[in-house]
């Protein structure tokens, strides 16, 4: 498999040295601040195109190899909007866009566990729920997009919550939602954390919490990488739930 990287930060990095280790070759990276991809007009031959980037350039990244006819794997997080509006106009292009807020694959066993719980959870009374997310320093969204998935499939099918808010990190959790149905989410930037992700319920007799941890960023890696596969063999709007099987459970 030939790859186009589009970012070459540490994930970037990351997917190119499991790439190079799975016998794939990355045919060009693109640096944001050294060789913009989005002023490059001849491009390299190459299978498909891999961004990880910042919310403000993918949009213009994943469109411009998109429309060079490229499938595109995009990880890029924080620009909602935008990741719709190309999933909108993919089947009337005939392009192929596979976007994840977490290509992890126990990060989307997450999800499916999530969900599953919240539904569980509408058989109790007097619980309230909350979601914790930590990465490290550089990263530029917050809350994290896989903590924004995990919020709406709570407000979509718990009782206890029928939104969600974003809550500052040194706020204790809960304070001022336990009447309210509203469901808070923290996120704090530390170090060089992966990614980490709890959800919890709590009541005044008991905490019932699922977390997911990623030790480094060798699961996203391999996680895009399956990914990219499966971009290969399939067109349109792609997702990780239905590479995975997970479509019963979250749809």
């Amino acid at each position: 498999m030939k790859i186009i990287l589009i970012g070459y930060g540490q994930m970037g990095r990351a997917i190119e040295q499991e790439a190079l280790l799975q016998g794939h070759e990355v045919v060009a990276h693109y640096d944001l601040a050294k060789r913009p991809f989005v002023e490059e007009d001849q491009l390299p031959v190459a299978d498909l195109c891999i961004e990880f980037t910042q919310p403000d350039a993918a949009y213009a990244n994943c469109l411009h190899a998109l429309e060079k006819g490229y499938p595109v794997v995009c990880g890029t997080t924080g620009w909602n909007d935008g990741v719709e509006e190309l999933r909108r106009l993919t089947p009337e292009k005939g392009w192929t866009f596979f976007h994840a807020s977490n290509f992890s694959v126990g990060v989307n066993i997450l999800y499916a566990l999530n969900k599953r719980l919240a539904e569980l959870m509408n058989h109790t009374e007097g619980y309230h729920p909350s979601i914790a997310e930590i990465h490290h320093i550089n990263k530029k969204d917050a809350p994290s997009g896989t903590a924004i998935k995990l919020a709406k499939a709570i407000v979509e099918e718990s009782k206890y919550a029928h939104d969600w808010v974003f809550q500052r990190s040194d706020v204790n959790v809960n304070v001022g939602f336990e009447d309210s149905n509203v469901l808070p989410v923290t996120a704090d930037r530390v170090g060089d954390v992966a990614g980490i992700h709890r959800i919890t319920y709590k009541s005044a007799m008991d905490r019932i919490t699922i977390e997911h941890e990623a030790f480094n960023r060798e699961g996203l890696a391999k996680g895009v990488l399956l990914a990219a596969h499966y971009a290969l063999t399939h067109t349109g709007v792609l997702r990780m739930e239905t590479l995975l099987g997970l479509d019963e459970i979250l749809d």
